[in-house]
């Protein structure tokens, strides 16, 4: 049985990877939100074809899988104060990213408001 892939999480201006079998922290890498930090803590995470994606506070960032080391950043001008989903043609991961970004916000509204953990479920 070949070994599960690591898993991807977004969070606090920073994505983390993470060993499914054991929830070990492999690495952890915090990502340039510059003055935009305090507002824009949540991050949007896609694996498309064997490349990592990030999305917070404006700019875009591809990752590298094995360390977390920023290949390369670009702001996306318009989009500083936004949630995004990141997709490729032809990929699955739109889906995965926009069920990620649903969760993340009905936590955050459902603790804001001091409601009951928010939960999602699929049909």
């Amino acid at each position: 049985m070949d070994q599960p892939s690591n898993l991807f999480v977004g969070g606090k201006s920073s994505v983390w990877c993470v060993d499914p079998v054991d929830g070990r922290i492999v690495w952890q890498s915090e990502l340039r939100t510059g003055v935009f930090s305090r507002g824009n803590r949540f991050v949007t995470v896609a694996d498309v074809n064997g490349q990592l994606f990030a999305f917070t506070g404006g700019s875009l960032y591809r990752l590298d899988k094995a360390d977390g080391r920023i290949l390369w950043e670009r702001e996306l001008p318009g989009m500083r104060h936004t949630l995004a989903t990141l997709a490729i043609a032809g990929s699955t991961a739109a889906a995965a990213a926009s069920l990620a970004q649903a969760a993340a916000v009905a936590a955050t509204t459902a603790a804001a408001g001091g409601a009951a953990a928010a939960t999602t479920s699929s049909t």
